[in-house]
């Protein structure tokens, strides 16, 4: 369990993020790329209780699954597999998770490496979410961001623990 408080509790507030470097501790590698690419403390723990409720933060972690985690999604990822496997952070399905994979192999990276999903996702968001991300920035609390980005950006069926995670 990330944090019994909320993440704005356990991250901290503030997050004066100046850079996306990887350090290892996925979470807090998350809240500064976040941080540095113009979303709020509030927008940030939302999405993050998104992505607790998806994946645990497992950037490799497939749906329904854990057999399947850490494979390379280019062995399922086919237009037959449409829908069933989710992966990674975001739990990207079909033509996303193609879009995904072409990304990724794109900047010569696997499709779990962290940054790559965290810069596929916010350019997703932008070019085929427009205003998602203006929408999670002007949320008055995490509940209400996760909230924003579970209907204009997940898409899930299920909202979980996600408003709880916030």
């Amino acid at each position: 369990d990330f944090c019994a408080k909320g993440i704005l509790d356990c991250i901290g507030k503030g997050g004066n993020a100046v850079t996306t470097e990887v350090t290892g501790q996925t979470k807090k590698d998350i809240w500064k790329f976040l941080k540095a690419n113009g979303f709020t403390d509030v927008a940030a723990a939302g999405l993050m209780a998104n992505m607790q409720q998806e994946s645990g933060f497992d950037t490799t972690a497939v749906q329904d699954h854990p057999e399947m985690n850490a494979m390379d999604p280019p062995e399922y990822c086919t237009e037959a597999d449409e829908g069933a496997h989710a992966y990674g952070l975001c739990q990207w399905t079909g033509s996303r998770l193609r879009k995904l994979v072409a990304f990724a192999q794109s900047k010569g990276k696997p499709a779990g490496d962290l940054m790559t999903q965290l810069e596929f996702m916010i350019t997703e968001a932008k070019e085929s979410y427009g205003g998602v991300i203006e929408h999670i920035n002007a949320a008055d609390d995490p509940a209400d961001a996760a909230g924003v980005w579970l209907s204009e950006y997940e898409g899930a069926g299920v909202e979980g623990n996600r408003r709880e995670y916030a």
